[in-house]
């Protein structure tokens, strides 16, 4: 897979607003108001279970299309709780838990659903199960 590179630059005039910018297409990240942001978009946060969702949703599009089912949407809800879960030692400690609710739409056989169900696994899930690395660096910039 090749390397995907995505940036986010804040707008300090406005505390919070980040511009997000992948390829040729942005979008607006922001806080509530609540948080001292202006709320112009969705939060770092929503905007990953976003990613989980619509990654989610095309997966199970393109099985489809693929195997030329009469799908005619989906819709993918992800939402997040923590949950407690428990220690060999010590008290229980609270995890992140992200329940995925996928609703298809079209003239689908209850075998279809279940094969849909059985491979909803998206890239985006896997690559937030899988183990990972993650490597930061910070320098000093002067704008040309």
């Amino acid at each position: 897979m090749p390397a995907i590179s995505v940036t986010a630059t804040s707008q300090t005039k406005s505390l919070y607003k980040t511009r997000v910018t992948a390829r040729d297409h942005s979008v607006i990240s922001d806080v509530p108001v609540k948080y001292k942001g202006a709320d112009k978009g969705m939060t770092p946060h929503e905007m990953l279970l976003g990613a989980l969702a619509a990654c989610t949703a095309m997966t199970i599009e393109a099985y489809a299309v693929k195997k030329k089912w009469s799908l005619t949407s989906v819709e993918v809800t992800v939402t997040e709780t923590q949950i407690a879960t428990a220690q060999e030692k010590g008290p229980a400690v609270k995890k992140p838990h992200m329940a995925i609710v996928v609703k298809v739409f079209g003239e689908l056989t209850a075998e279809q659903v279940n094969e849909l169900q059985t491979l909803a696994t998206c890239p985006i899930h896997k690559l937030l199960e899988e183990d990972k690395v993650i490597t930061k660096t910070c320098t000093l910039a002067t704008k040309a």
